[in-house]
């Protein structure tokens, strides 16, 4: 039977008309047409069953923009699971919603997955073409990895498609974590004519000051900067800066009054470093414990964890959450530095110059790393490697006098590169030119140059040609 004429007549007013001569004249079986006017009745009077078949519903684009819309405003409120959902439905309606796939490599860097952040941003880069706010959060993602020089590059994208002045700022600073101090002081002079001025400004002076290795003035600058800031900016600067001279104590009180200005999870990470070799790890653990349970997918925050632990002696705890930190993200360097860390205070030395290792070719300009590496290297009498360690931290991080010191006392213990340790000793002196230790390394290296320089003259005075060039 046809699928119209199972159609019965569900109104008086069918039959009559069907009856008609009006009815006849359609030349249509009756039942057939009243199967027919039963369905334009019911249509008239509003029966969703048969509007649905000529009513068109809505289109991909509308779906994805409604989905994309209820993300955000679940974003907004702090139901990340819910939000992450919603855009996923966004992009499932419509694969090419690039607000979409930003949202959601925002949420990831939220929670603390930069990994996943990262490939979502992969994609809204190539939906997104001209967002400068694409690549600021690239830049920010590498710069909390220890990936300097990529942060760097991401950054001078989010700059040519017109990102602020606190842009050129981060980028500054990600060149001088990365050594690369001349292009620092370029940057910066362009800084300087288009900034206001003032404490964020001159926190990144500062820095440029520490590279340079002019530490007195960046301590003059950097002080002065957090003590007349409101921003997270330039107390962070001073407090990283304290760490890396050695003072722990003072970074501690820098460090809080970052995170009381609003600083974020990485003015924590550093807080926590902070107070473990300022002799307070408990400290340290209890900062770190919360954000360890609100951002329990951050392998940042587990790393954090694990330096705090091992400050404390707890070092299979620490190993463990160093391997959770992994789990999140096989490829993260500070996870890797806190492995190693934890693996050699338990004693097992070689996995953790590997796990060092591993961590310096995940990102070879993350300074810190060869400060542990150089530290192991010393341990097992490989003072050639741990020289080698120390110089490429110097190199990243000309102002950091822990590692300074600890080159200068290698190259007086094994005799060698006497000239290259009068150098760096004579550049400390600048800033420290009463300094005891200092004044007592510079006598016994002068002492080894000068029989360095007596060991390679002939009795005529006629200098002997080095052994290496020689082809030995």
């Amino acid at each position: 039977m046809d699928p119209i004429s199972k159609v019965k007549p569900t109104t008086t007013l069918v039959g009559p008309i069907v009856k008609s001569p009006l009815g006849e004249s359609f030349g249509l079986p009756v039942s057939r047409l009243a199967a027919l006017l039963s369905c334009l009745v019911l249509v008239l009077s509003g029966c969703d069953a048969i509007k649905e078949l000529f009513v068109e519903g809505p289109s991909p684009e509308q779906m994805a923009d409604e989905a994309f819309t209820e993300g955000n405003a679940l974003f907004s409120q702090g139901n990340l699971d819910a939000a992450e959902e919603a855009f996923r439905r966004a992009l499932r309606a419509n694969p090419q919603h690039g607000p979409a796939a930003f949202s959601l490599a925002k949420l990831y860097h939220e929670r603390g997955e930069d990994s996943r952040a990262l490939l979502e941003l992969g994609s809204a880069e190539r939906l997104l073409p001209d967002s400068r706010e694409v690549f600021v959060l690239r830049g920010d993602i590498l710069f909390g990895r220890g990936s300097y020089t990529e942060s760097v590059r991401a950054y001078r994208q989010a700059l040519a498609k017109g990102a602020s002045p606190k842009v050129r700022r981060k980028m500054i600073v990600g060149l001088v974590r990365a050594g690369e101090i001349d292009a620092a002081k370029l940057e910066l002079e362009v800084l300087r004519g288009i900034d206001e001025g003032g404490p964020p400004f001159d926190a990144v002076w500062g820095l440029v000051k520490a590279g340079e290795g002019d530490v007195n003035e960046a301590r003059r600058i950097l002080e002065e900067a957090a003590r007349s800031s409101l921003d997270p900016e330039a107390p962070y600067a001073l407090g990283w800066f304290l760490v890396h001279q050695g003072e722990p104590g003072r970074a501690v009180r820098a460090l809080r009054q970052a995170v009381e200005l609003g600083g974020d999870i990485g003015v924590v990470r550093l807080l926590v470093n902070a107070l473990v070799e300022a002799g307070e790890p408990e400290a340290a653990a209890e900062l770190i414990r919360p954000h360890r349970q609100s951002r329990p997918r951050d392998p940042l925050v587990h790393a954090a964890y694990a330096q705090a632990l091992i400050g404390g002696g707890q070092y299979g705890d620490a190993l463990e959450a160093a391997e959770r930190a992994l789990e999140l993200d096989p490829r993260l360097a500070p996870a890797h530095l806190a492995r190693g860390a934890a693996l050699e205070a338990s004693g097992r030395l070689d996995a953790a110059i590997e796990s060092y290792r591993r961590a310096a070719r995940e990102a070879p300009d993350y300074a810190e790393v060869y400060r542990y590496l150089a530290e192991a290297y010393k341990s097992r009498g490989r003072n050639a490697d741990a020289i080698g360690a120390l110089e490429r931290l110097l190199a990243l991080d000309p102002s950091d006098r822990r590692g300074a010191l600890s080159l200068i006392e290698l190259y007086v213990t094994s005799s060698a590169h006497p000239q290259r340790g009068l150098r760096l000793v004579n550049r400390l002196l600048e800033s420290d030119p009463g300094n005891p230790e200092l004044l007592r390394y510079r006598r016994r290296l002068q002492a080894q140059a000068d029989a360095a320089a007596a060991s390679t003259r002939r009795p005529g005075g006629v200098r002997k040609t080095p052994e290496i060039i020689r082809g030995r």
